[in-house]
């Protein structure tokens, strides 16, 4: 992502969303069968690519013919810095220099639960709104990373108010991942702890770490660091098979009013413990 501007930077504990416009956004309407918007310009192309005529004289047929089966509005366009498209059945816009009428937006009856006429034609020019956007680049994605930047998950092609759904699904998407990082954090913080203790010559600490599986630390000042971020997660496994949480709290490696606040269960809770990984290196990689 380097290569494109960050619109907005949002972060979510320790996770960084970013949301970026989106310049491969897809057209909304296309290989759409319920919704056909009909573009009949020498330098737009049609999104309905012909289906309902390539001559404005074809595509008036097509509307009398299909007017039972499908709701048509004539559509009109703005063309002067960008384009703008609107439904009515008289020029919308205020200058007649640069906008015209360039075709119709058909939508299919039958696949909406829509009552009226009157709500059809609000429907179309919800549409309209959102190929104009769309038209106008108006397009965003985001993209969720760890702490060390490394993309976690992404999501593009939000179009019509994309930017402010783009942020809600990244900010939903956020919170569904943040527990497991802030608990690799947490880990991580009472791994360095331990580190702190080898360096200052803890004497009990060494009995503890050889308990480990496979533990070959000779109890140096330097304690490597898979061997302290095992320390602190059997730690954490230990309390909360036990039921407690205090370990979590008291050590102020998270957000207290966060996780005052989220519902997880202590199944879940020593899942995601169970999950974090122990990295095979010597050196702290945090």
């Amino acid at each position: 992502m380097a290569d494109r501007d960050v619109v907005k930077e949002i972060h979510c504990g320790p996770l960084v969303g970013k949301i970026y416009l989106d310049e491969d956004c897809p057209n909304p309407y296309e290989d759409d069968e319920m919704i056909r918007i009909v573009v009949l310009h020498r330098r737009y192309a049609d999104p309905a690519k012909g289906k309902c005529g390539k001559t404005p004289e074809e595509l008036d047929i097509w509307v009398d013919e299909n007017c039972p089966e499908w709701f048509t509005v004539p559509l009109w366009m703005y063309d002067h810095s960008g384009t703008a498209y609107k439904t009515g059945d008289a020029n919308p816009f205020s200058c007649p220099w640069d906008s015209g009428r360039v075709g119709f937006l058909c939508l299919k009856r039958s696949e909406f639960n829509l009552e009226t006429d009157a709500d059809f034609y609000r429907f179309a020019e919800q549409v309209a709104e959102t190929y104009t956007e769309w038209a106008n680049g108006d397009c965003y994605g985001w993209v969720l990373e760890d702490p060390q930047g490394e993309e976690i998950e992404s999501c593009w092609g939000f179009v019509g108010d994309g930017r402010k759904h783009a942020e809600v699904d990244l900010r939903g998407t956020a919170e569904l991942h943040r527990p497991d990082y802030e608990l690799v954090q947490a880990v991580h913080g009472i791994a360095e702890n331990y580190q702190d203790r080898a360096k200052m010559g803890d004497t009990d600490l060494k009995e503890e770490v050889l308990d480990l599986p496979g533990c070959d630390w000779e109890g140096c000042s330097h304690l490597p660091w898979k061997w302290a971020v095992a320390m602190a997660k059997k730690a954490f496994l230990e309390e909360a098979r036990a039921g407690g949480r205090s370990l979590l709290m008291s050590e102020g490696w998270l957000d207290e009013d966060y996780w005052a606040d989220i519902k997880i269960t202590d199944e879940d809770l020593i899942k995601k413990l169970e999950a974090i990984e122990v990295p095979d290196t010597e050196e702290t990689t945090t």
